[in-house]
């Protein structure tokens, strides 16, 4: 992760003062707002989380707000904020379908699986099951091992232990 973050902020310092395209400076803020999250530093991602979504929005760059959606809607569910985390990770799914983003969609459909199932709320089931199916079309093997990870987990917590072992 600190590497990711290192790498990240390199790049972006490099585009400084350059007429970069939006399309790159959104992906690349998303990415590292995705990075300082999940490597623990929860406060520092909101600044550029936020500038992604401000780019993706004005240039309406449909891969990245997606992804800065379910990034901030992780945020935000780490800091118990649940109804607005899963506003944003069911916007992100939303823009993701709408444009044939599988990979941003699995993404966010893992996200709000996990929120859903974290906190009891209806949807966790169906939404492990949506992810897994983008995983396994996409290839994506650590995806499809969480998602499966996850839909086990509810399995058991039903007492569908049967289910759980196939």
């Amino acid at each position: 992760g600190e590497q990711a973050i290192s790498r990240i902020q390199e790049a972006l310092a490099s585009l400084e003062g350059n007429e970069a395209p939006p399309e790159i400076l959104a992906d690349l803020q998303a990415r590292l707002g995705g990075a300082l999250n999940f490597s623990g530093h929860a406060e520092a991602s909101a600044e550029p989380l936020e500038r992604a979504l401000v780019l993706a929005q004005h240039y309406e760059l449909e891969e990245p707000l997606g992804s800065a959606l379910a990034m901030k809607g992780s945020l935000l569910m780490q800091a118990g904020r649940i109804v607005e985390a899963r506003a944003l990770m069911e916007a992100a799914i939303a823009v993701a379908r709408r444009h044939g983003l599988t990979r941003a969609e699995m993404t966010a459909e893992i996200g709000l699986a996990d929120l859903c199932m974290t906190r009891d709320l209806v949807g966790a089931e169906e939404h492990c099951e949506h992810a897994l199916e983008l995983a396994r079309h996409w290839g994506a093997r650590h995806t499809e091992a969480f998602a499966t990870g996850n839909l086990m987990y509810i399995m058991i917590l039903h007492g569908r232990f049967d289910e759980a072992y196939r």
